[in-house]
């Protein structure tokens, strides 16, 4: 689970619009409350439902509201895995939460905004009670003016149990969340995010966030309310970092922070593999990736399953013991790179070989059987020791001949992004790890000499001339190390980088 970065924002008395210009975020959305262009929201009505009660005097919306979620209040940080990926849920809202249907939801500005919802149903105790939640969701079953509702709210709401009739016909409106919001307005940097790309997360606002600015650049707003940040540059870790928040009334909040803590993650590391791991074993394992640096040829990670959608394969992490008193070692930080998937594992948890988890830990595993481990993403380039090494996958693809290929890249000095050969836009399969060739049933041309293109997640490209279909370090063929700041290395540097040729996009 992300660590939540709890900066110091907090919206003051309303004030006169800043002149402060964000620009065009480049998505097509606007910057009005709910995302429309004029900051309006929809309004529909259903047909579904029970009876209307009568004298009662409807809000704006009509819709239906629906028992879902949990039976209970979700935790704070509850809402996490929900559409608009929230970290943090104010005390007021982790039993008033609801989801919306798609045009409410409004592409995800609608995230965090605060409804008054009333039952007008003659099935509830009170017809005409109203009762404030936050949105947290998208309710992808829902009509535009549906209203999916956490248990608790539609108990508090209806006076019933949602075992007799879960469906009841309700009203609602947008309503001030300044009341119910309590504290700082929380950022959530989101996993997977690289040296070259982040993507962010406010929650605890008390009004929409409408644009954001990190550094001067605009990020892009996401469907799933992250704030997306690809400056088309690697991004300097030290910082310091220059956030602006603007509001649906147009005031500006700015905070500057040291660092980024996207990937300062809690876990626990454990002792697995065996002592003495030979580097042409490294190649069995999930990641499939030959050709590993001397540094990581003891200092590899087996990571959960959970995270392959991120391609954390040949990621590198700074790895310390979260504990220092437990912890013979202290807060010692050590460079490791993901080599493997750990099945078992718990989602921040790292399973680590004998020599590194001493030397993270200072104690063999013998003695201390697992110790908390604190990680974040660094950039591996200074680490890494010689040119991108192609490994063709050995095993039961190969007996499609002519028909299918599969390659993992590894020992590259930054995450690979696209790969084609011969022109032809080669598809990634994170499960495994590897990039398949492969043409819809079709042979394919594997007469030597082939083209190879590489692209790198900073945007560069390489290219390499296969002499022959089989695994090999490409000599000559490296992405040059940006300079960023690293810990100390050991050995020499990496090799030189090809010409630049366009790659196809994935």
């Amino acid at each position: 689970m992300p660590r939540l970065l709890l900066t110091q924002l907090k919206w003051p008395t309303l004030k006169p619009r800043a002149a402060f210009d964000f620009g065009d975020d480049g998505s097509g959305n606007s910057t009005g409350a709910n995302g429309s262009k004029d900051g309006s929201s929809e309004d529909g009505s259903s047909t579904k439902g029970g009876t209307i009660a009568s004298g009662v005097n409807r809000l704006k919306n009509a819709g239906t509201a629906i028992s879902a979620y949990e039976p209970e209040p979700i935790a704070a940080s509850g809402a996490v895995e929900l559409a608009c990926g929230f970290g943090y849920v104010d005390p007021n809202f982790q039993g008033a939460y609801i989801g919306v249907g798609s045009s409410a939801f409004s592409k995800g500005f609608s995230c965090g905004r605060c409804v008054k919802i009333q039952c007008d149903d003659a099935f509830c105790t009170e017809p005409g009670k109203s009762v404030v939640a936050q949105v947290v969701d998208l309710c992808g079953d829902c009509y535009d003016n549906d209203i999916a509702m956490a248990i608790p709210a539609w108990q508090n709401l209806t006076g019933k149990d949602p075992s007799n009739n879960p469906n009841v016909e309700i009203s609602w409106d947008y309503v001030d969340c300044a009341p119910f919001i309590n504290g700082t307005i929380k950022m959530l940097i989101k996993p997977g995010g690289n040296a070259y790309f982040q993507a962010f997360n406010f929650a605890n606002s008390i009004m929409p966030i409408t644009a954001v600015q990190l550094n001067g650049d605009r990020l892009r707003h996401s469907t799933n309310h992250f704030w997306e940040w690809n400056p088309g540059k690697a991004i300097n870790p030290p910082g310091p970092f220059q956030l602006a928040l603007l509001g649906s009334n147009k005031q500006v909040l700015r905070v500057t922070f040291k660092e980024l803590r996207s990937q300062d993650l809690k876990g626990t590391a454990r002792q697995g593999y065996w002592n003495d791991v030979q580097p042409d074993q490294i190649e069995n394992f999930a990641c499939g990736i030959g050709g590993v640096s001397p540094h990581f040829q003891t200092r590899f990670a087996g990571f959960h399953l959970s995270h392959a959608g991120e391609r954390p394969c040949g990621m590198c992490l700074e790895a310390s013991c979260a504990n220092a008193t437990l912890c013979p070692a202290g807060r010692r930080q050590v460079v490791l790179q993901v080599l493997d998937f750990c099945a078992d594992c718990g989602q921040d948890d790292l399973n680590l070989p004998p020599p590194v988890y001493q030397e993270i830990s200072g104690a063999p595993g013998t003695q201390l059987p697992s110790f908390p481990v604190e990680w974040r993403q660094v950039e591996c380039g200074g680490l890494i020791e010689g040119d991108i090494y192609l490994r063709i996958a050995p095993g039961e693809l190969l007996t499609l001949g002519p028909y299918w290929q599969a390659w993992t890249l590894g020992n590259s000095g930054e995450p690979v992004e696209a790969v084609s050969i011969n022109g032809e836009q080669l598809e990634f399969v994170p499960e495994n790890n590897q990039w398949l060739w492969y043409k819809d049933g079709q042979p394919l041309n594997t007469t030597a000499p082939l083209e190879l293109g590489i692209k790198g997640a900073s945007g560069r490209t390489l290219t390499a001339t296969l002499p022959s279909l089989e695994s090999q370090t490409l000599t000559g063929v490296q992405f040059p190390f940006s300079g960023a700041a690293q810990p100390a290395r050991e050995g020499a540097g990496a090799g030189a980088a090809s010409a630049a040729v366009p790659v196809a996009e994935p």
